[in-house]
């Protein structure tokens, strides 16, 4: 009920949710792959920073290579205009064109190139850090597969092995204890064993679902 109430006030709401019944084993869609790694959104965050930075090393370059300009005007000049010492008139339909045409060559660079070389040791450092990254992600998704197989063969134990005996133990012992065959003391130490046995079991479903839940979030990343 605190928890009930707790998860209320964060809704802001007055109706006190409770979870509804599902298995108490979360069921992982499926396995993921290696590769998976890579479509974590921190790595595609840090993959655009890493291109990014390769995109402008490649803008600063630029500026280092000439540039063409070319212009073209085109004009009217209404009203009478003194042409080499005789006077004309001109309307808004007489046009005068002129054209221009220049070629910028970069000399003092060397600013520029100070900035090429500090882009091209960001863009090898956002490089280094996704590669990092990207390995230790690939690492801890092996990891958890690894993990995910040992929690597998641990519920396969307890369900066809541990609990079945865990029954055959419960239903003997009740009995015996119902024929008298034995007394309180020993019906409870048979007893814990078998709540033992079963706690156990509870303790190796919460560590598949950690396990999955974990490994289904490279899943939802696809």
């Amino acid at each position: 009920k605190v928890l009930q109430a707790q998860f209320a006030a964060l809704l802001n709401s007055a109706v006190l949710y409770q979870p509804g019944k599902t298995d108490t084993k979360f069921v992982l869609a499926a396995i993921p792959g290696a590769d998976m790694a890579a479509a974590l959104p921190l790595l595609k965050v840090k993959e655009q920073e890493q291109q990014v930075a390769v995109k402008e090393v490649a803008w600063l370059k630029t500026k280092n290579l000439p540039q063409l300009n070319a212009g073209y005007i085109n004009q009217s000049f209404v009203g009478i205009q003194n042409i080499n010492g005789v006077d004309k008139s001109y309307a808004a339909s007489n046009r005068f064109s002129s054209a221009m045409l220049g070629l910028n060559i970069p000399i003092f660079n060397k600013a520029n190139k100070a900035r090429i070389a500090a882009g091209k040791i960001n863009a090898d450092a956002v490089k280094q850090e996704y590669d990092a990254l990207l390995k230790q992600q690939q690492s801890m998704l092996q990891s958890l597969l690894i993990k995910k197989q040992k929690n597998e063969s641990t519920l396969q134990y307890y369900t066809q092995t541990a609990l079945p005996q865990a029954k055959i133990i419960t239903d003997n012992v009740n009995l015996q204890f119902a024929n008298g065959a034995i007394n309180y003391l020993e019906w409870i130490m048979l007893t814990n064993q078998t709540v033992s046995i079963r706690s156990e079991y509870i303790n190796a479903i919460n560590e598949w679902n950690t396990t999955a839940i974990e490994l289904n979030t490279y899943l939802n990343n696809q």
